[in-house]
């Protein structure tokens, strides 16, 4: 018999398709609904689902044979976000995203060659990077939002797009750009402007610097918008737009005054062709192309948990990469923002904090999940002091020596393009264009205040457990890297005519290398045998080294003492962060585990 109020009603079943024709039984819900798993369930895959079935419990635990076939005809797919059944596809549907490429490349390409009529060229990379975010916000969910043949590229070899449905995007985006090109011809009857390296820099330089930032776009693209733990399935991202087109910001004004920063080869091939100026753009493209490939390649070695051996699966969301990858991530970060820092300097840009705290910003989007996106030695010193098990003592050396390499191979880039460039007759020191305008004691009170700033807001915005979005199950929305970004910006535009505003060893560290003067020759010293001449001289140039980098040596106590200040501030303003969490924090740079606490 049926229990009291009960009568004449059915007991609805859950069942669940798994591997081959089984059912395995799910806890009782809501009849004829449909549930998307979640994913990383181990031998099932993300895409399957749950689905209702209406018929008599078996004690077996298993449905009766009517169950089955009812549950085989009955099984739909629903939409993950509205619950709804998802149709076919139409044939203009299908297209969309197609459209979409074509549509939004020629809408860059135009900018583009507009722009370049503007007396104020300031401005310039800050209109193609924000037209880059618009266009991506527009069109990103539905075609990813490339409009660009390296980032195409890119997606290929990292193993995140179909090679027809890149080859195909790429045609596209070129007979766009194309388009685009000569209609801007047709509309103000004038060229549109010639590809090619900006005097005196010659193709040699042009081409290391377009391949460089090439590389650093598609980098953070393929991150921030293919990357599985920044796009965990059914909550996808939507910083992605910001972090690509602050990415573009940062080139811009880096290498613009270079060799022209387009980093597109859909958009130097158009205004080549278009112009008759074929040659010169050709070669730029294929070192864009090569920039794309550059990218995936570091992509795949920082993002390993994208590539699980399949006898191995791989929890994503409570994956904590390798140190390996963790250190080539805090290279490559710490290299292309001192790297932005350096060449904006070395152009004398106007606007040099501005383009440095869109490269940290879009920098820390694409690898914070990866090694905590600290690119600073200060930052990773705030890190540790602040406990919480956030970043490992053991592990800031190789943290440090990680980000120092960066800044020194940076500084060596510096000086090769300084000695090739228009100021190659200027020096910058560490103390930047106004050293011994101020004395040290304001030096040091203003390089340690706003490396405190830094450090402070990197600590509370993006190690903070208080920090959720507005449920516990998103952290897609939360602009934590802008903050930090915004925090550089600050810093520089403030203390850089007082200190320089590194607020960044590694970035001091770049400068130094790349003003160290000839410090080789050494007179021999009279009246010592001549065996201990190499000897005496070997003294003599390590001390000069010494003498020269001291004043880097005192940035660095500098910066660790801003660094200390803000651990220091933050146990005080934060003290809800040293209590054991019941739940896991959904913002943290490498969470490990920690004895005696459970997380849910």
């Amino acid at each position: 018999m049926a229990e009291p109020g009960a009568a004449n009603s059915l007991t609805p079943l859950r069942f669940v398709h798994g591997e081959g024709n089984s059912l395995t039984p799910l806890r009782s819900g809501t009849a004829n609904s449909l549930t998307p798993l979640r994913s990383g369930t181990v031998g099932r895959s993300s895409h399957q689902y749950q689905s209702t079935v209406v018929g008599q419990h078996d004690p077996s635990g298993l449905p009766p044979p009517e169950a089955q076939r009812v549950v085989q005809s009955q099984t739909k797919v629903v939409h993950p976000s509205y619950g709804e059944p998802v149709k076919e596809k139409t044939g203009l549907e299908k297209a969309a995203p197609y459209i979409c490429e074509f549509v939004a490349t020629f809408m860059l390409t135009f900018i583009v060659a507009t722009s370049s009529l503007s007396p104020d060229n300031q401005w310039r990379p800050t209109v193609i990077g924000v037209a880059i975010v618009v266009i991506i916000y527009a069109v990103g969910f539905v075609s990813g939002g490339h409009l660009n043949p390296a980032v195409s590229l890119a997606f290929l070899l990292a193993r995140k797009m179909h090679p027809c449905k890149c080859l195909c995007y790429m045609i596209l985006q070129i007979a766009a750009g194309l388009l685009a090109a000569f209609f801007f011809e047709l509309v103000f009857l004038t060229r549109t402007p010639r590809v090619m390296p900006v005097a005196p820099f010659a193709f040699a330089q042009a081409a290391i610097i377009e391949l460089l930032f090439t590389t650093m776009l598609c980098f953070v693209f393929l991150n921030v918008a293919a990357a599985t733990r920044n796009n965990p399935e059914h909550d996808k991202n939507q910083f992605f737009p910001l972090a690509v087109g602050f990415a573009v910001i940062a080139a811009g004004y880096a290498c613009g005054n270079i060799s022209g920063g387009l980093l597109n080869p859909a958009v130097v091939l158009a205004l080549d062709v278009s112009g008759g100026y074929i040659g010169g753009g050709l070669l730029f493209a294929l070192m864009e192309l090569l920039g794309g490939a550059l990218a995936a390649l570091l992509f795949r070695m920082c993002r390993g948990e994208d590539y699980p051996n399949v006898s191995v699966p791989v929890d994503t969301a409570s994956h904590v990469p390798s140190l390996a990858a963790r250190m080539l991530s805090e290279f490559v970060g710490t290299f292309f923002v001192v790297l932005t820092f350096g060449l904006s300097v070395i152009m004398m840009s106007m606007s040099v904090a501005w383009c440095v705290g869109a490269a940290l910003l879009s920098m820390v989007y694409a690898l914070g999940n990866v090694s905590g996106g600290h690119f600073n030695p200060a930052v990773t010193a705030a890190v540790c002091f602040s406990g919480r098990n956030k970043c490992l003592r053991q592990e800031v050396p190789y943290y440090w020596m990680a980000q120092l390499l960066g800044g020194v191979i940076a500084g060596t880039l510096m000086r090769y393009i300084h000695y090739h460039g228009p100021t190659h007759k200027v020096e910058f020191n560490l103390g930047g264009q106004s050293e011994g305008a101020y004395h040290w004691g304001t030096v040091m009170t203003v390089e340690i205040l706003f490396t405190f700033l830094l450090a402070y807001t990197v600590l509370a915005v993006a190690t903070c457990d208080e920090y959720v979005v507005s449920t516990k199950s998103s952290r897609q929305n939360f602009y934590f890297a802008m903050a930090v970004g915004f925090a550089m910006f600050v810093g520089i535009f403030a203390a850089g005519p007082v200190s320089g505003g590194y607020m960044n060893p590694a970035v001091a560290l770049a400068f130094a290398t790349e003003s160290v003067p000839n410090l080789g020759a050494v007179a021999a010293v009279r009246g010592w045998p001549n065996w201990t001449q190499p000897i005496l001289q070997g003294i003599a140039v390590l001390c000069k080294y010494i003498a020269f980098f001291g004043t880097w040596m005192l940035y660095f106590v500098m910066e660790l003492i801003g660094a200390a200040l803000a651990a220091g501030v933050f146990r005080l303003t934060h003290p809800a962060e040293y209590r054991e969490k019941p739940y896991s924090p959904l913002i943290t740079y490498v969470q490990y585990p920690v004895s005696g606490a459970e997380y849910s």
